[in-house]
């Protein structure tokens, strides 16, 4: 299913439009609730399957040629992909609503791979370095890795920050924060109309996923498909102008804690151990911007939460104010 969906044509329009080397990370998650949780609120929501898609048009780290390497028409290689697709145990009960939706039981995850497996996974994508050191200063240079997923602004990547920082992988979630996303559920809002995923590959001439709709799997693959055949027909002209329609404005600053960047890192780095305090969190907007939240004040903090702020920023004012916050 995920290769079939892919056209070499299309894919070799989109290494056309993005920087060498650089790899584009499809994914797309399946989720749960807490209990007692809504799967729609990305921080109760808990995830159970997660599919992953690599390309590039340069080989992909530790992947075999032979069976990554995708051509065009005429039977050149335009570039590599790398699939995957993985339960996930969110260690609570899934509940009967999700169950209805992706079909994915409980006892299909149990001893499957946790979210600290998850967070290891994820770093290994975001973080890779060129196969040659620069060739001017000899530093080891990273490739650039952009996220793409099927209105992954609005839902996927907050319910990963969220499992990140359960998971206390905040170096991850800051990775994520900061990584340009290309989303082609705006892309496709922005060129013409919003559409589902399945309506965006049949504009695009893609075809469909078989009656595999909410399968993380075929759902990664087809966003993937999407975003080549966008950069085919022209919907997708520059990356840059893509990823600001994910976030509305540059990508986060250096040491982001969340995709807007509300809140960054005293020093622009995760703690070692990555846990919210009152002083390594800086606030970074409005009239106390560039205070950590101990100067700010306990006061800003809980104004913060009662109003319209990404849950992101939420639970970690919640986390670094500890027993003070129980009531916000």
């Amino acid at each position: 299913m995920s290769r079939e969906l892919l056209d070499g044509d299309d894919l070799a329009a989109l290494v056309r439009k993005l920087p060498a080397g650089a790899i584009v990370l499809a994914f797309d998650v399946e989720t749960c609730a807490a209990p007692g949780g809504d799967a729609r609120v990305p921080d109760r929501a808990r995830i159970v399957q997660i599919a992953l898609q690599a390309f590039s048009g340069e080989p992909l780290p530790d992947v075999p040629l032979d069976e990554s390497v995708v051509h065009d028409a005429d039977g050149v290689a335009v570039g590599y992909v790398f699939a995957s697709c993985t339960y996930v145990d969110p260690r609570v009960k899934i509940d009967a609503g999700s169950q209805a939706k992706h079909k994915i039981t409980d006892a299909q995850v149990r001893g499957a791979p946790t979210v600290d497996d998850l967070a290891d996974t994820l770093e290994a994508w975001l973080v890779v370095d060129a196969t040659e050191p620069d060739p001017e200063t000899g530093e080891v240079v990273r490739r650039p890795v952009f996220l793409c997923g099927y209105n992954a602004a609005r839902y996927d990547v907050p319910v990963v920050l969220a499992e990140m920082r359960r998971a206390k992988r905040d170096d991850v979630a800051s990775l994520i924060a900061a990584a340009p996303l290309l989303d082609p559920y705006l892309i496709r809002q922005h060129a013409e109309s919003s559409m589902s995923l399945l309506g965006s590959m049949q504009r695009y001439g893609i075809g469909d996923l078989g009656g595999a709709e909410h399968s993380a799997d075929a759902d990664t693959a087809g966003v993937l498909a999407v975003l080549a055949a966008q950069a085919a027909c022209g919907h997708l002209t520059q990356v840059d102008d893509a990823i600001k329609l994910s976030t509305g404005k540059a990508a986060p600053p250096s040491g982001a804690i969340d995709p807007q960047g509300k809140l960054r890192w005293a020093g622009d780095a995760p703690p070692a151990g990555g846990t919210p305090t009152t002083d390594n969190v800086v606030i970074n907007f409005g009239t106390h911007k560039g205070k950590t939240l101990r100067e700010a004040g306990i006061g800003m903090s809980r104004w913060i939460c009662g109003k319209d702020f990404g849950d992101v920023v939420k639970s970690t004012l919640k986390q670094a104010w500890g027993v003070s916050a129980r009531s916000w």
